[in-house]
């Protein structure tokens, strides 16, 4: 995936995740309302039962699909994380490692110079 579309994909899952809070919030108050009708019609009307089970149900699955969704900041976090890990794995990282090594025995080798001068 190019990094033009994950940042375009991670900017709509954050306005996605903002949307399905507002909605899940609605339906939630929405199952509310309907309860108290429902208690007020002393339990037996079967059209706002119906209505109750529909509302609580949407709620209930956006909420859910909010917790899956991650923050945009984790994907960026999760882009980092997979950016270094490839570039840990390349054949470039095995050489700047292989320079680092170098450079450390020679900076060990000047310290016990020094040390025993």
């Amino acid at each position: 995936m190019s990094l033009t579309t994950f940042v375009y994909l991670a900017g709509i899952v954050g306005n996605v995740r903002e949307m399905l809070v507002v909605f899940s919030i609605i339906s939630g108050l929405g199952s509310i309302v309907l309860l108290f009708q429902l208690i007020a019609e002393g339990g037996n009307s079967k059209h706002t039962h119906t209505r109750l089970v529909g509302a609580a149900t949407t709620c209930a699955v956006l909420a859910i699909t909010t917790a899956l969704l991650p923050p945009e900041r984790t994907m960026y976090m999760m882009a980092a994380v997979r950016a270094a890990e490839q570039l840990v794995t390349s054949e470039v990282a095995e050489d700047v490692k292989d320079i680092l090594k170098l450079k450390l025995k020679q900076y060990k080798q000047i310290v016990e110079k020094d040390l025993t001068k």
